[in-house]
């Protein structure tokens, strides 16, 4: 369970310091410095000699891939206004996509030793890297003429929007990561403890589960852009994670994996809340400061809710207590939920 909690530990504390503490006024230019972090790290770390650097470069390369993860939404705000539903869809699949190579690559490079399986994501790093490195020394900054300058101070009372704003994001964000967390560890186990399945099914069961995140990426951010009330698919969203989670471990074996699509369903409230991010009013300041703060706060709920399942699994030894419980920590987010898609439905009503 360590790295379940640890890296949205590291993500969290990567976007509340970029939120809070850092003026950030150019995606382009974290994105590029952020992906060249995680190069040089990836390359420490395959030819680290010692535990201290093995884990310093670990942790450089997490907090590159949070930093990555915060300047995609205004990246996608800045240099596609008109097409952000589109744009969020395409590269909320390519991260879906992402988290299903790694495992395949590296097993073909097994033969080869873990330090060069480690290499080829380097070279990935440097390879995104370089675009965006062409684009800050060619000075285009890529904001677009309908958002507000970075540099044009907040209000107060404005300020104070930004930070309820940044909130809801945080706890629906936190809704889907901590339960995507948790299920991605547990759920072998679980397939193991209270269905019976071996090795193989158990396997199959993860796969299904993971894989649902790739139509999700594609079909939300269409959704929330076209229905009447986008607070239907946060609905369908939440539903599916609670649902999915209670009864997981209470399906006979063959209903394991239509239980899997229910839950991976729920996976649906990480591409909302990235476009939600992408889409907010200028009234509610830097794109990259809002995207800081709500996948801060969101990392740290997932962490949370993480650590949760951890413990009561560890202290009931019961699934079913344990996902009833995860499933009454995620119901208590769907208020701020609402509200979120509420805001968003306001203020962009007509459009």
């Amino acid at each position: 369970m360590g790295y379940s909690a640890a890296a949205p530990l590291m993500f969290a504390a990567v976007g509340i310091v970029l939120g809070l503490f850092l003026e950030v006024r150019r995606p382009d230019v974290l994105a590029a410095g952020a992906l060249l972090l995680i190069a040089i790290a990836l390359t420490i770390r395959s030819s680290a000699s010692t535990g201290s650097m093995f884990l310093a470069a670990t942790l450089a390369a997490l907090a590159g891939m949070g930093a990555v993860n915060v300047a995609l939404p205004p990246l996608a705000r800045a240099w596609f206004p008109h097409a952000i539903a589109r744009v969020t869809a395409v590269y909320a699949a390519v991260i879906a996509l992402s988290s299903a190579l790694p495992p395949i690559v590296s097993s073909l490079l097994a033969d080869a030793g873990w330090r060069t399986a480690l290499l080829p994501w380097a070279a990935v790093a440097l390879v995104g890297a370089c675009p965006l490195l062409l684009i800050v020394l060619r000075g285009r900054g890529g904001w677009s003429t309908h958002v507000a300058p970075e540099h044009a101070p907040l209000p107060r009372g404005d300020q104070r929007a930004m930070v309820r704003h940044a909130l809801r994001i945080g706890v629906v964000f936190g809704m889907s990561a901590g339960n995507a967390f948790a299920l991605f560890v547990w759920l072998p186990t679980l397939a193991h403890q209270a269905l019976g399945l071996d090795d193989r099914a158990a396997a199959v069961l993860l796969a299904v589960y993971s894989a649902m995140a790739l139509p999700v990426a594609v079909l939300t951010p269409w959704l929330v852009s076209r229905v009447r009330r986008p607070g239907i698919v946060g609905t369908v969203g939440t539903l599916c994670l609670c649902l999915g989670g209670i009864v997981l471990p209470l399906v006979p074996p063959p209903l394991a994996i239509p239980a899997a699509i229910v839950a991976g369903a729920g996976q649906c409230l990480y591409p909302l809340c990235l476009i939600v991010i992408a889409r907010a009013p200028a009234s509610l300041g830097p794109a990259t400061a809002l995207s800081s703060l709500g996948q801060g706060i969101g990392y740290l709920v997932g962490a949370l809710v993480a650590v949760v399942m951890t413990g009561m699994i560890a202290s009931t030894g019961s699934w079913t207590v344990t996902m009833l419980a995860t499933a009454a920590l995620t119901a208590c987010g769907y208020p701020a939920m609402l509200a979120l898609i509420r805001g968003h439905r306001d203020e962009h009503a007509g459009s």
